[in-house]
């Protein structure tokens, strides 16, 4: 019994560990078991839909993850992406200002969103052709262009 007891409040206490670590400490293990457990899934959905109904043309929403209020359920290369993403193919003269606006100690200088944009070139040119591809419809021979860019895209992802 004191075995059962002690096996419970460890893993209880792992559970409190997982939600009151910073998101940046989590392990992909830890993000993967809180974004596929059907309780925590259950409950995001809940909380979102007190915050929006669906229209009558509207799918239900299998999972709503907010990053204000689960960063830890995002794996660092969709942020990666996403940031680059942004930055120099989807909103490229927005971007770049409202991530000043948010953060306190990235990109104060100009100096540094340059040496960024230097860093990254080969895979914002990547989701730039990616994007082109998706716009363009489909044509002959779309599909292995498309997996052409995307084995790139993998491959240049692997490097950083």
């Amino acid at each position: 019994m004191n075995v059962s007891l002690l096996l419970a409040a460890l893993l209880v206490c792992a559970s409190l560990e997982a939600q009151t670590k910073p998101p940046w400490h989590w392990t992909d293990d830890e993000r993967f078991k809180a974004l596929v457990d059907p309780a925590l899934r259950a409950e995001r959905l809940r909380t979102a839909g007190e915050q929006h109904t669906p229209g009558p043309r509207e799918r239900p929403a299998g999972d709503v993850i907010n990053g204000r209020e689960h960063p830890e359920l995002f794996f660092p290369t969709q942020l990666f992406e996403s940031m680059i993403r942004s930055s120099f193919v989807s909103l490229p003269s927005f971007y770049p200002r409202w991530i000043a606006q948010q953060s306190k100690d990235l990109f104060r200088v100009g100096s540094e969103w340059r040496k960024f944009e230097d860093l990254t070139r080969e895979y914002a040119a990547i989701l730039q052709a990616e994007r082109d591809l998706l716009d363009s419809g489909h044509s002959t021979g779309h599909d292995q262009q498309l997996n052409a860019v995307r084995a790139k895209k993998c491959a240049a992802g692997a490097k950083r």
